[in-house]
């Protein structure tokens, strides 16, 4: 039988990898001396979309609790606010909260960015911004990562094995 979220902690896993890799590459990014103005507008612009996505991918497994555990998919206009509102607090008897408080926060400014770079062109992207959310990003994944995986811990049933009998020594009834 298949392990309960096992598919969720793989998307987890890989998430974590593509944010690990994001910061690592950019890190270790240098930019030619010679760096246009165009070839600056599109390293921000991939840089921002990758931020933007990887927060996507936070979204839709935060998404999968709404409508497979909670069994009420979040609707709306600002269904994505909604979202982070409802899986801050528990359920009460079907589940606990899924994120903290602060990680609702963090991916509440992380949402708003994401509406910034969908709906401006690669040249009005700040520079700092876009630094500012990639390190939010890394935040917000690490604590992300590790309250995701406490909510799978806490939801995911254990296998009871049957402890071995002790057999009495012989002779030793």
């Amino acid at each position: 039988m298949p392990e309960p979220f096992a598919d969720q902690r793989l998307l987890l896993d890989e998430l974590v990898a593509v944010v690990r890799a994001l910061e690592r590459g950019e890190r270790a990014f240098r930019p030619p001396v010679a760096f246009s103005t165009h070839a600056r507008d599109m390293h921000l612009a991939g840089l921002a979309q990758s931020i933007a996505q990887a927060y996507t991918r936070m979204e839709g497994l935060l998404n999968f609790i709404a409508r497979q555990v909670d069994a009420d998919p979040v609707v709306g206009e600002s269904w994505h606010r909604m979202l982070l509102a409802r899986v801050q607090r528990p359920r009460t008897g079907a589940r606990p909260a899924v994120i903290s408080a602060a990680s609702s926060e963090e991916l509440r400014e992380l949402l708003s960015f994401r509406h910034v770079v969908r709906s401006h062109y690669p040249s009005e992207l700040e520079e700092e911004r876009v630094r500012e959310h990639l390190a939010r990003l890394v935040r917000a994944t690490r604590r992300f990562s590790r309250e995701y995986r406490r909510f799978l811990a806490q939801m995911t049933p254990r296998a009871t094995v049957p402890r071995k009998r002790r057999r009495n020594a012989p002779g030793g009834d």
